[in-house]
């Protein structure tokens, strides 16, 4: 139950997050971030650099992060027979934050919304097969 604690995070939320029975959401995401000062691309897929000290890293946009978790839980909402694992799931979270961040003032602010449905559906239907 530390860890939970440390982090600010309920234990049983924490505990479901471990046993993959449930995705953490932008909020959790950053709080585990902070607190234990890995980076994102770690936390996502295990591999690379693991403190932030030993990389450069930008801030995590919060709300762009949000929409991405909002998105794909649209996704996985519509498409309730399509089971991705957590391991895919992370890394769809952290490639269509990577897209879409790259994209960040490209587009006019009502066009985002559909860039970032776009790009996650794709890698979404990607981590399914």
């Amino acid at each position: 139950m530390e860890f939970s604690e440390r982090v600010g995070i309920k234990f049983d939320s924490y505990t479901n997050y471990e046993r993959g029975t449930r995705s953490p959401d932008a909020e959790a995401i950053e709080k585990i971030r902070r607190a234990t000062n890995v980076s994102l691309h770690w936390l996502f897929t295990g591999e690379g650099e693991i403190y932030l000290d030993e990389i450069p890293v930008k801030p995590l946009d919060a709300e762009l992060m949000e929409a991405v978790v909002v998105t794909v839980a649209e996704f996985q909402a519509q498409n309730r027979r399509v089971k991705i694992g957590p391991e895919k799931l992370w890394l769809v979270y952290m490639e269509c934050y990577r897209k879409i961040a790259e994209d960040k003032g490209k587009y006019p602010p009502e066009e985002m919304r559909t860039q970032l449905k776009e790009r996650c559906r794709d890698l979404l239907k990607l981590a399914v097969l």
